[in-house]
């Protein structure tokens, strides 16, 4: 016992109990959290820990969560109103203004490609830095409301995902 106090107090690490698998995983669940939320500013926290719930692994690369959230944003928009619609149409476009004109053109080409086919991880990862570039450049009033408008777009979107 006095071996055991004594290794207690020199290597205070081998005291603490080992990390139950459950908890390792949620802190590697609210780590991928924190990673996804830093890398888009434009979304807010409940939307990607929805985003991130909603498919069969809950712990994703934050291009993967972008890559979901786009397309659950894109079959949502045409949920919110028409004012909603157009304000964030207009938002958007005060996001891609904030962005250099090759920039602009390739986040344009990278909604073109998910029109025809599923994205490269590289070209989310692209997407995802562009919009984010953006995003942080727009004042923190409409930022805020963009966050606001695109998790109304992303809830309707998970809602009502086409089955596979």
């Amino acid at each position: 016992m006095l071996f055991t106090a004594i290794d207690r107090q020199v290597h205070p690490e081998r005291a603490a109990p080992p990390e139950s698998a459950d908890a390792a995983r949620e802190r590697e669940r609210q780590e991928a959290l924190a990673s996804a939320a830093e890398q888009m500013p434009q979304l807010d926290t409940a939307t990607i820990e929805r985003v991130m719930a909603s498919g069969i692994v809950d712990i994703l690369d934050p291009a993967e969560v972008w890559s979901r959230t786009h397309e659950a944003i894109q079959r949502g928009l045409p949920s919110l109103s028409a004012e909603e619609a157009r304000e964030a149409r207009e938002i958007r476009a005060a996001l891609q203004a904030a962005l250099s004109p090759p920039e602009r053109e390739r986040l344009r080409e990278y909604d073109r490609l998910r029109a025809h086919r599923v994205t490269l991880p590289s070209e989310d990862r692209q997407a995802m830095a562009l919009t984010a570039r953006g995003a942080r450049a727009l004042p923190d009033a409409q930022r805020a409301r963009l966050r606001v408008l695109w998790a109304r777009a992303a809830a309707a979107g998970l809602a009502h995902r086409p089955a596979r």
